[in-house]
């Protein structure tokens, strides 16, 4: 046999046995580095994903507190001072002291106590109580109900 041929088995077998020495080999190395990117990925998902849910908790609570503030405002009215704010609408600021007021705000109010369309005289609520005494005020945000409170107030 040549030299050359030789040689070439010696390398062959060089290459067969590298099986039997430590460390990694390429094709290892690059699943490593394909696994880990995987896990990467899923993580930086997972702590975006909880900014979004922080985000979006923060405006409901700041809408929560807007609509609450709200109401105690409406609280302190009289039952027809109550009913001329039927209708009415409001913004919130729902970012920093920078951010624009978002409407969408609304309150109504209603001497419908249940929302079933009619003003029944002998509920829990109107018992020795007119039906001009007391109202259901509802404060929506986005077409989506935040507080609903009865109030009532006591007419001489």
């Amino acid at each position: 046999m040549s030299h050359r041929v030789l040689e070439l088995r010696k390398r062959i077998q060089k290459l067969i046995n590298m099986r039997d020495e430590k460390g990694f080999t390429l094709i290892e190395i690059m699943i490593s580095v394909g696994v880990f990117a995987i896990l990467i990925l899923g993580l930086g998902y997972a702590v975006l994903a909880g900014q979004r849910v922080a985000g979006e908790t923060r405006s409901q609570a700041i809408v929560l507190l807007a609509c609450q503030q709200v109401l105690e405002q409406l609280q302190a009215k009289s039952i027809d001072e109550l009913l001329a704010e039927d209708g009415s609408t409001f913004s919130i600021r729902l970012g920093g002291a920078g951010s624009t007021m978002e409407p969408g705000g609304v309150i109504n109010v209603d001497k419908d106590l249940n929302g079933d369309g009619t003003i029944q005289t002998g509920d829990l609520y109107r018992e020795g109580r007119s039906e001009d005494d007391i109202v259901r005020v509802r404060i929506s945000f986005k077409g989506n109900t935040i507080i609903e409170k009865v109030v009532a107030r006591r007419t001489n």
